[in-house]
């Protein structure tokens, strides 16, 4: 699944809106701290409800999901430098390329689709040398009551183990011993039941597969 060129230029756009409102202060820091400051402010508060969007945030990324793309959701990973130069990283561009991994590996079927969408220079006052690269995903919702039940019908116990979660989900599937040799290859881990959603078709879809 790939975007459209327009919904690739509808996606442009409401970046250069959160730019416009200052939504560097969200991403450039070294937690998500800052990335609720920013949401939580009445301004901010006032311009997302505008704009029909809504902020959303995991330890190492935000994600923004607008009412003008029903397939596709804009996700950007928090970043900073320190004194020393060093930075954090890019969690998103990992994500994306496992996606192409998959692909290459023919799993891509099993995570929401994700794609570089564009590279924005922060302003000189951010102290950020690097440019801000923001990437396009599959829209797939989580449903962490569904996925849990999904898992206790299926092991008779709630899932707390990554590969008892995917096996749940994914029960059937001929490609699942790949899919699990590509998860322990690619060190992905952390695939709590927020990291599942579901396509507007019903489809499963690992939709955190970065690692942590």
């Amino acid at each position: 699944m790939k975007p459209t060129i327009n919904e690739i230029e509808i996606a442009k756009k409401i970046v250069n809106d959160l730019i416009e409102h200052n939504f560097f202060d969200a991403i450039i820091c070294e937690d998500c701290d800052g990335f609720y400051c920013w949401r939580d402010a009445k301004k901010q508060k006032n311009y997302l409800k505008e704009a029909g969007l809504s902020a959303h945030s995991g330890e190492t990324k935000a994600c923004i999901i607008s009412d003008k793309l029903s397939n596709w959701v804009i996700k950007v990973g928090y970043t900073y430098s320190d004194d020393e130069g060093r930075t954090t990283t890019d969690f998103c561009a990992i994500e994306a390329k496992n996606y192409k991994d998959a692909i290459d590996e023919g799993l891509e079927e099993f995570f929401a689709a994700s794609y570089e969408l564009c590279r924005v220079t922060p302003p000189e006052k951010y102290k950020y040398e690097e440019d801000i690269v923001f990437f396009i995903q599959e829209k797939a919702e989580p449903d962490d009551e569904k996925t849990s039940a999904t898992c206790e019908k299926y092991t008779g116990s709630d899932c707390n183990d990554d590969f008892d979660r995917v096996e749940s989900l994914f029960q059937g599937n001929e490609k699942l011993d790949s899919l699990f040799e590509f998860i322990d290859d690619w060190n992905i881990n952390d695939l709590h039941s927020g990291n599942f959603g579901y396509t507007k078709e019903g489809k499963v879809k690992i939709i955190d597969y970065s690692g942590y």
